[in-house]
């Protein structure tokens, strides 16, 4: 349920492009550490959307009505994870594409 909770932005933002008509190419999971393309600007911080809402939700949570951050906690692991799992892959993939310091 963690784990799905933290696609919950990338699905959503998705959905709305797809609503607003917004072309978009379909990206495959690449099946080796090489990347084909260069990292992009849109690419590079992806993950900070669902980082800062899974944070928001937690101090929100916190200052409004602390009861609630158990029943939420789900969520916000989700979010939170899925936020930094996605800034530590993009940089290691932007340590990929330099290639080795030297």
């Amino acid at each position: 349920m963690i784990l799905t909770s933290g696609l919950l932005l990338s699905n959503a933002r998705a959905a709305f492009e797809a609503l607003v008509g917004r072309p978009s190419e379909f990206v495959r999971t690449p099946k080796t550490n090489e990347s084909a393309r260069p990292i992009g600007r849109d690419q590079a911080v992806y993950g900070l959307p669902e980082l800062a809402v899974g944070v928001g939700l937690l101090g929100f949570g916190l200052a409004e009505e602390p009861a609630t951050v158990p029943f939420l906690a789900l969520v916000i692991g989700g979010l939170v994870g899925f936020g930094v799992l996605q800034i530590l892959d993009g940089r290691r993939m932007e340590r990929a594409r330099m290639g080795p310091p030297g």
